[in-house]
């Protein structure tokens, strides 16, 4: 029985950048667990974020979780593109959603102005 079958479904994975003096990206996958604390799953220290890596990174994931293909999870990801497609490829039948943070900052970017932080944020506060 997989790790999912007593979490709950939702996973959050991400990639960040390490800093000097060795560099590198640390990958890391998430889960809620009991009375929804967030629960680390894996973390993984690579090069890059690249397509390759996130394929790699994500078959190791499915093959140790065991997710069976009945099981739905629901991804909470940056919005990269070699990521999506990743899991599109490993998990089709999932659905994805994105950090509203990652959000509001691609927002805010085009459009610096208070207003649109007042408004994004207006339903969270």
């Amino acid at each position: 029985m997989g790790l999912l079958r007593v979490a709950s479904g939702f996973v959050g994975i991400d990639g960040c950048h390490l800093k000097e003096p060795y560099g590198g990206i640390m990958l890391s996958v998430v889960s809620l667990y009991a009375n929804s604390d967030v629960f680390p799953i894996v973390v993984c220290i690579c090069e890059m974020k690249s397509s390759k890596t996130w394929k790699w990174f994500l078959s190791i994931l499915r093959e140790w979780l065991e997710i069976e293909d009945d099981i739905l999870v629901t991804f909470m990801t940056n919005r990269q593109k070699s990521l999506l497609a990743s899991l599109a490829e490993f998990w089709p039948r999932s659905t994805v959603r994105y950090c509203a943070r990652h959000l509001f900052a691609n927002v805010r970017s085009k459009w610096p102005e208070q207003v649109f932080r007042t408004l994004f944020w207006s339903d969270m506060l």
